[in-house]
């Protein structure tokens, strides 16, 4: 995934937003790859935002960040090289029915 030879797509990273996630952890695992491309000069990492169903998600912050795409609209599609999730205590109290 972070290998050293620039290569002409970009290493892509799929976050996948559960609700009341912690904007904060997100925003940390995004800019350190946001300053690397600028540093760069290209785009050397991409990222993308899904969600459960497509739908904005909330943070714990109360701020709704959009997903590009719902998880079941991601099968079939080639994606990201790598996927995270981003949570918050307690994840599993606030998942929908």
């Amino acid at each position: 995934m972070f290998d050293n030879e620039p290569t002409q797509e970009p290493s892509a990273i799929g976050f996948l937003l559960l609700p009341r996630f912690s904007l904060m952890s997100l925003l940390s695992a995004i800019e350190p790859l946001r300053g690397a491309n600028r540093t760069l000069g290209r785009t050397a990492y991409a990222w993308e935002f899904f969600s459960l169903d497509g739908a904005p998600v909330e943070s714990s912050s109360d701020i709704p960040i959009a997903a590009h795409r719902s998880t079941d609209a991601h099968c079939g599609r080639r994606g990201p090289s790598a996927a995270r999730p981003c949570s918050s205590w307690p994840a599993t109290r606030r998942w929908p029915a």
